[in-house]
């Protein structure tokens, strides 16, 4: 069974909107994420992986190039 944080959006209880993340929604998803705004909507791990240069679950480690 998958938690999915519930929040509070206009007014009404509802699942995360796209781009936000965990207890009341109030996580961003990673602008670093391959597809923009697509995370996890408990823990905020991009979906589909990281953009070129970036790692880590929520890609926020720039990759070093020599």
């Amino acid at each position: 069974m998958k938690i999915i944080p519930l929040c509070f959006f206009n007014k009404k209880l509802t699942e995360c909107p796209v781009g936000l993340f965990g207890v009341n929604c109030d996580g961003f998803c990673s602008p670093n994420c391959k597809t923009l705004g697509m995370c996890d909507k408990v823990n905020g791990q991009c979906e589909g992986g990281c953009q070129a240069g970036w790692t880590q679950r929520k890609c926020d480690a720039g990759m070093y190039v020599r």
